[in-house]
């Protein structure tokens, strides 16, 4: 079974679907990925620490996370392996010796296991979100659209540049993308083409309309990513939390009626 075999029977079927997709090292982080997803389907993963290769993939729809990250981790330390897992497994680390720490498992998430959940899951599985300009990123000359997380690599992907990693104050290491003004349209029509789904937060139409009006994208085709974008977020089955699904199409209304005034 690959991935994409799990991740449908999950999404089906419900219940807990497993599939192993390389060795392990000895030094392994577990941890979960869920709004980056456009399904109501949440994945665990067990990762090599060293290069981030995915061992491997979980998924499941209505199970708590934390009990399937408890029983990799403790499954993968009773073979004598050093585990890794984020803050709120801590308890781990005083009945077994699992190392708990949220900032290292960021640091190991972000910059090495997120690029490989791309490479695995691609655009049936996952979303992008955009937001308007940050403190550092997006807030030059003309402002434009910035992504983080998973989805910075995946537009650092289509960009041909790597992702900025920044101290946020919420995350120490997440990877940060702003899209070039020039590039907006491009990046967002690319993304819709080959099956993304796309997160807008109002900032980010609000910058959207400003590019428009600037001249720097077309309003047509920005108008088609919207309802092409809306199409697929309506849908009941689609996106991992309803209250995702709701701002943003909040944010789609939001963006087709700024775009009437251009």
């Amino acid at each position: 079974m690959d991935p994409h075999e799990m991740m449908r029977r999950a999404l089906q079927e419900g219940g807990v679907h497993r599939v192993r997709i390389s060795e392990p090292g000895r030094r392994l982080v577990v941890d979960s990925v869920g709004p980056y997803l456009r399904y109501p389907i949440v994945t665990a993963f067990v990762a090599r620490r060293d290069d981030g290769e995915i061992v491997e993939l979980v998924a499941f729809r209505d199970e708590s996370v934390d009990v399937i990250e408890t029983a990799l981790a403790v499954e993968h330390w009773e073979k004598g392996r050093d585990i890794l897992v984020d803050a709120n497994l801590k308890p781990l680390e005083d009945l077994y010796g699992v190392e708990a720490d949220k900032e290292e498992v960021d640091r190991v998430v972000y910059a090495k296991v997120h690029p490989e959940l791309h490479r695995l899951l691609g655009s049936e599985w996952l979303s992008v979100r955009f937001f308007g300009p940050t403190a550092e990123m997006g807030s030059g000359d003309v402002p434009t659209l910035v992504t983080r997380g998973l989805g910075a690599h995946i537009v650092s992907e289509l960009l041909g540049k790597e992702p900025a990693f920044i101290d946020d104050g919420e995350k120490a290491h997440r990877p940060y993308q702003e899209v070039p003004p020039e590039r907006v349209e491009l990046v967002l029509a690319e993304l819709t083409a080959r099956g993304y789904g796309i997160v807008f937060t109002k900032p980010a139409v609000e910058v959207l309309y400003t590019l428009c009006r600037e001249e720097y994208a077309s309003p047509d085709r920005v108008e088609w990513v919207y309802r092409t974008q809306r199409s697929w977020c309506e849908r009941p089955e689609s996106w991992p939390r309803r209250s995702i699904a709701e701002r943003n199409l909040e944010a789609l209304e939001y963006g087709l009626k700024l775009l009437r005034n251009v």
